[in-house]
């Protein structure tokens, strides 16, 4: 089985790529994947989508199930590296409105540490 790996550990941030798929039979062990991946001081989590190939509305639910966990841990979410047809999903359902979402991870990591970093400084917070 495909799975969820860390790509990068530093200080307080970490980068996950999401396997090939994910959908209905594969969303609970992301969740969990993820969640261990963020249990020691995690500030900063990134969510590469560059390897995912099928993704399902059970991975919208996923993405903002996360979302929901690092907004109560006080950590930044970005996600990174979408193919183009989940950054369309993500579009047409306006989860782009409340996610982060960066060209690559790298853009993602400089631009939480350039703002200085709170789950704060995403897209809900942001000043009309």
């Amino acid at each position: 089985m495909d799975e969820c790996s860390v790509r990068f550990r530093h200080h307080d941030t970490v980068v996950v790529d999401l396997p090939h798929v994910v959908d209905f039979y594969s969303e609970r062990d992301i969740h969990t994947a993820v969640m261990n991946a963020v249990i020691d001081d995690c500030r900063h989590l990134v969510l590469s989508l560059a390897r995912t190939r099928d993704f399902d509305s059970s991975g919208i639910t996923l993405l903002l199930a996360i979302w929901r966990h690092t907004q109560n841990e006080n950590i930044t979410l970005s996600l990174a590296d979408l193919p183009s047809f989940v950054a369309r999903m993500l579009r047409i359902t306006g989860t782009d409105t409340v996610l982060a979402v960066h060209p690559t991870a790298h853009d993602a990591i400089n631009t939480v540490n350039r703002k200085g970093g709170t789950a704060q400084d995403g897209p809900l917070s942001r000043e009309a």
